[in-house]
């Protein structure tokens, strides 16, 4: 009897999966994609550099470099040297899918150093950027812009901003490097 009963169960769940299994449904034309975009790829043409400037010991000031290129100093001892290093405004060239959008990224600042720079006097913040989308009539103070790819996949942008140096700022060639980060949108 217990082989009987032992029989019976195992009937009744082979039965019970077999329903189960019938039971499944498959569904069909489900959607999926993706979208390729050209690699976009930036090219710094030019450096920022503020050029040579003269400044007085003792007195404190600040340069501006605009994305036209037109370099100002807002202090009365400070003069703007037009020899020695070259001045300009920092020029990208941008590469990507045509005629897609994409937004530019800058720093808030970017530390310049000389002579080691471990300590104030021998570091300047370059702070106050600008930036220049090629198609804008004008610069913006801001972090970030957008822009829009021409229809060849091309777009430039200019960088500028502004040069504080302290009272005590110790003469030297100031240097760094800076990130900018562009996506599309």
């Amino acid at each position: 009897m217990k082989k009987l009963i032992l029989s019976l169960m195992a009937i009744a769940m082979i039965v019970g999966f077999s329903n189960k299994v019938e039971a499944q449904v498959t569904l069909t034309g489900n959607n999926a994609g993706a979208e390729l975009v050209q690699v976009l790829t930036i090219v710094n043409t030019t450096p920022l550099h503020f050029g040579t400037i003269g400044i007085t010991s003792g007195t404190a000031g600040n340069v501006v470099m605009t994305t036209g290129g037109v370099r100002t100093a807002d202090a009365a001892t400070t003069t703007l040297v037009n020899t020695g290093t070259q001045r300009t405004v920092a020029l990208f060239t941008l590469s990507g899918t045509p005629s897609d959008n994409y937004t530019i990224a800058l720093p808030s600042t970017i530390a310049l150093i000389t002579d080691g720079g471990a300590t104030a006097d021998k570091q300047i913040t370059v702070g106050t950027m600008t930036v220049k989308e090629g198609a804008q009539a004008e610069e913006v103070w801001a972090a970030s812009i957008q822009g829009t790819l021409s229809e060849a996949g091309v777009a430039t942008f200019l960088v500028g901003g502004t040069i504080p140096f302290a009272s005590d700022q110790v003469i030297g060639v100031y240097a760094g490097t800076y990130d900018v980060t562009v996506d599309y949108e």
